[in-house]
């Protein structure tokens, strides 16, 4: 099955680091959510689907949505980002895209690791950039068709979805509220 999420608002995802007055001046942001996020906002909108907190508490779901300290059968399989009816995936760590900035996407090979690797890395297997070109890490999404082609092995040029056509950096500040009138504080 399933969901379709569709904001009416702004969703905001940011790391757990304390975010409240005096503490610390910056949230880092996490895009695409964590799957975790997202299995505990469906899990609480089943809740009130369903029935109402007491009755999750009182295990009337439990089977499903388990209990407030145990979890029910309620699996996610996957998190994923749809724009324009295109289902689109961050790009995987071992395409880079050169630095002048082309978009068109390089991969990098995987070969066994030769004998004279020195390192605690254990696996046989290394990444290695063959050519003279500089790359950097891509950043951004692939479409379904492109996510595909690449894991069947395909030599092609992969072109990518920019992250800002998929989701939105906003800077936002903080405000005090004054507890008696609930407006804004100067400064």
């Amino acid at each position: 099955m399933f969901y379709r999420i569709k904001p009416l608002d702004t969703l905001f995802f940011r790391d757990g680091r304390p975010f409240t007055m005096g503490a610390e001046t910056w949230a880092n942001l996490i895009f695409p959510p964590y799957p975790t996020t997202v299995y505990g906002s469906i899990r609480s909108w089943l809740i009130f689907e369903k029935g109402n907190l007491k009755d999750f508490e009182n295990g009337k779901f439990e089977s499903e949505l388990g209990t407030p300290n145990n979890k029910g059968s309620l699996k996610i399989t996957g998190v994923f980002i749809e724009l324009n009816d295109i289902l689109r995936f961050p790009i995987p760590k071992d395409l880079l895209e050169p630095k002048k900035n082309n978009k068109i996407l390089s991969s990098i090979d995987l070969i066994q690791r030769p004998k004279i690797f020195i390192s605690d890395y254990d696996l046989d297997y290394i990444l290695v950039n063959k050519s003279d070109e500089k790359l950097d890490e891509a950043k951004g999404f692939l479409d379904s068709i492109n996510l595909v082609d690449y894991l069947e092995g395909k030599k092609i040029n992969l072109k990518s979805t920019d992250i800002k056509e998929v989701f939105e950096r906003e800077h936002k500040i903080g405000i005090k509220r004054n507890r008696k009138t609930l407006s804004s504080e100067e400064s």
